[in-house]
């Protein structure tokens, strides 16, 4: 269940009104993994819902690495299934290390301000 916040117009109060929703295998049209631990072998099926064309965003240290070891360190990091999901269903992949990105611009600890532009710019 969801929480979701809005304003109520005529008497000024914050109610909360309750969400169920389920998303079905393969309809999610974005998925983002900000925990880069989640995607090694036998954790989390982190691409289950990702949908043909998809897209997925990781936050990994690895964006940070030469691009000449990123692809192998990829392959080492992230489990097989998942790298087999995302080549059958097409999906457009990016990694990003935000963290490091925020600290640069002086919002350490506020991933959270990374992760809306990239939605924002990979999504909307």
């Amino acid at each position: 269940m969801r929480a979701v916040f809005a304003m109520c117009c005529s008497s000024n109060q914050l109610t909360y009104i309750f969400i169920l929703y389920r998303i079905q295998d393969g309809a999610a049209h974005y998925v983002a993994c900000h925990n880069e631990s989640y995607t090694e072998a036998n954790k989390f099926d982190v691409v289950r819902f990702i949908r043909r064309g998809g897209t997925f965003f990781l936050n990994t240290k690895i964006a940070s690495m030469p691009p000449e070891r990123r692809l192998r360190a990829l392959e080492a990091k992230i489990s097989p299934k998942i790298l087999r999901t995302l080549a059958l269903r097409k999906v457009k992949f990016y990694i990003l290390d935000a963290d490091n990105l925020a600290s640069q611009y002086g919002l350490n600890g506020k991933c959270h301000m990374t992760y809306s532009i990239i939605f924002d710019q990979l999504y909307v």
